[in-house]
């Protein structure tokens, strides 16, 4: 299949005639489709996998907006609006999952926080009803040896294991799978011992 490289996404572009400008709902970008999260920033859309992007009207093109290592992304919704510092999770549930009804917590259905991808999250009901969710898994450490050893939280996994790293950092791993240097992998298992990572 060729993949184009580069998507116009207006229907009618006219850079001195706005009122008759207007964006599509859905379009094809970088070899994804893409959702417009108009309701919460005009000119953004949202790929089903957590990849955001931005219109640009002055070129008429699209540029990737980066993701910080939190995951938070800073939408400008235009003039005389407030920039949205909003978590990726939200905004791709927003644009992709059906049923929010004034929801705003999202669940990661295999644990992994950094996995942002719209088939892994759901709205929850209750911010306690996300936390039963992390409940149900742990994160295993799985040595060169093949020893192994059971953290039941990201945070309890960086300050008794040896590797010195962040949140962030371990965060990042859980979510590439590779390994660290020294050829220990980290991975998310539920609770009754099943894998967690991929939906």
């Amino acid at each position: 299949m060729r993949i184009r490289k580069r998507y116009v996404p207006s229907a009618l572009y006219n850079a001195r005639n706005t009122g008759k400008f207007k964006l599509r709902k859905q379009i094809y970008f970088c070899g994804q489709n893409y959702i417009r999260i108009d309701e919460i920033a005009p000119c953004y859309y949202i790929g089903f996998d957590g990849e955001v992007s931005k219109y640009d009207p002055n070129t008429d093109t699209m540029k990737r907006v980066s993701v910080s290592d939190n995951l938070r992304v800073v939408l400008f919704p235009g003039e005389g609006r407030k920039p949205v510092n909003e978590r990726l999770d939200f905004l791709v549930a927003f644009a992709w999952k059906k049923g929010r009804k004034g929801r705003t917590h999202v669940l990661h259905k295999n644990g992994n926080v950094m996995d942002c991808r719209s088939v892994n999250l759901m709205w929850a009901g209750s911010r306690e009803q996300v936390r039963d969710n992390l409940r149900k898994w742990v994160i295993v450490e799985i040595r060169r040896d093949g020893t192994r050893a059971r953290y039941a939280s990201v945070r309890q996994t960086v300050k008794e294991t040896e590797k010195h790293v962040s949140v962030e950092d371990l965060l990042a791993h859980l979510a590439s799978h590779e390994p660290f240097p020294d050829g220990t992998v980290f991975r998310f298992e539920s609770v009754d011992g099943g894998k967690g990572g991929g939906v």
